[in-house]
């Protein structure tokens, strides 16, 4: 089965690899799926269309982030005060 992706302005293979297969290592997809490509580098065109793999988009980021809760922003009155301060869980990162 297969899909397709519009390209947009600016947009890489790495970039696009990332978004619908949720692992950079989906560019070696993307080249072996769309023959008009040779390279990692080849340059990209906006309103460029590429074929996709449509039983794998982003199988590793729908796997991955189901051991996960869903992410939430921090109220105001528990942010941390400082510039650059940031806390993952327990840790407090600056």
């Amino acid at each position: 089965m297969t899909s397709s992706y519009t390209v947009q302005e600016g947009q890489s293979l790495a970039n696009i690899a990332v978004e619908v297969y949720g692992d950079v290592a989906g560019v070696f997809w993307l080249l072996a799926d769309n023959r008009d490509l040779k390279h990692l580098s080849d340059r990209l065109f906006a309103g460029q269309v590429l074929t996709l793999r449509a039983d794998v988009l982003n199988t590793r980021a729908r796997t991955y982030l189901a051991d996960f809760a869903p992410f939430a922003t921090i109220e105001d009155i528990d942010k941390p005060v400082g510039i650059g301060y940031w806390r993952i869980g327990e840790f407090p990162i600056s």
